[in-house]
C-alpha cells in the first residue's frame, strides 16, 4: 500500500529556533566591503551571515580596548541620543558606514531624531518583520 502524503508525525519534540534566522535575509543586501552601524543585540550576526563589518564589535582587540570603547559610545550615541544631523553625518563618515541596522523588536527604541536623520542620509533598502536595512546616501 503506497502513501499518498508524506509522513507528518503529530507532534514536534525540537522546536528550537534559531535567533539568528529572521538576519539571513541580510545575506542578500550586504558583502564584506560594507560597514554597518547597529545596536548590540542586533549587530553580532552581521559578520557571521553577511561578512560585512560593524563599527562596534562586542569582541575587540585588547590591544585597543580603548577604541573599542569609543565606538560603542559612538553607536550608543547615534542611535539613542538627541544628535543633530550634523553630528550624526560626522559619525557615519569618521567610520565610513554604508548600512544602517534597526531592529523594531528592540526594547530601547532609537532617539526620534534618528528617525528625522535617516530621511535626510539613508533609504530603505530591504525590511524582514520588523527588521529594516538602510542604506546610506551621503
Amino acid at each position: 500500500k503506497h502513501l499518498r502524503r508524506a509522513y507528518d508525525p503529530p507532534l514536534r519534540f525540537h522546536a528550537y529556533e534559531s535567533p539568528v534566522k529572521p538576519f539571513f535575509f541580510l545575506a542578500n543586501h550586504l558583502n564584506n566591503k560594507d560597514i554597518v552601524i547597529a545596536e548590540d543585540t542586533a549587530a553580532w550576526v552581521i559578520p557571521a551571515i553577511t561578512g560585512a563589518r560593524i563599527v562596534a564589535p562586542q569582541k575587540g582587540n585588547p590591544l585597543i580596548t580603548a577604541e573599542i570603547n569609543v565606538r560603542r559610545q559612538s553607536v550608543n550615541s547615534f542611535l539613542y541620543r538627541p544628535l543633530s544631523t550634523r553630528e550624526r553625518v560626522a559619525i557615519v563618515r569618521r567610520y565610513r558606514v554604508t548600512h544602517i541596522l534597526l531592529d523594531e523588536n528592540d526594547s530601547n527604541p532609537p532617539d526620534h531624531t534618528l528617525m528625522r536623520d535617516l530621511a535626510l542620509m539613508a533609504t530603505p533598502e530591504v525590511r524582514n518583520g520588523k527588521i529594516v536595512l538602510y542604506r546610506i546616501t551621503i
